[in-house]
């Protein structure tokens, strides 16, 4: 069997490592729906000062017609060594 093997420095990087590769398999709380979809982008947040960070970066997108109007809020079920992630997600417009 082959060996993962993560070429990080410092705990920081560790954790990130192991929670994006759990967070591609997250679900949305209390449905079940996967959180990735095609055709969709989501940001995976923590505090509220990211997501009001975020929102300003999505209003650009929106002003260029970058992306759908439509922004869904999502808290996400918990994952192993991560509890309380939530996530905004847009629809991306096809060029």
């Amino acid at each position: 069997m082959d060996e993962k093997i993560f070429d990080v420095d410092g705990a920081y990087n560790v954790r990130y490592e192991i929670l994006k590769k759990r967070i591609d398999k997250a679900t949305v709380k209390g449905t079940g729906e996967r959180l990735t979809q095609s055709g969709k982008v989501a940001i995976v947040y923590l505090s509220e000062k990211d997501k009001l960070e975020y929102l300003e970066f999505m209003g650009y997108l929106r002003e260029k017609d970058y992306i759908e109007d439509e922004l869904e809020d999502l808290s996400l079920e918990k994952l192993q060594g991560a509890e309380g992630l939530r996530a905004l997600r847009i629809t991306v417009k096809h060029l």
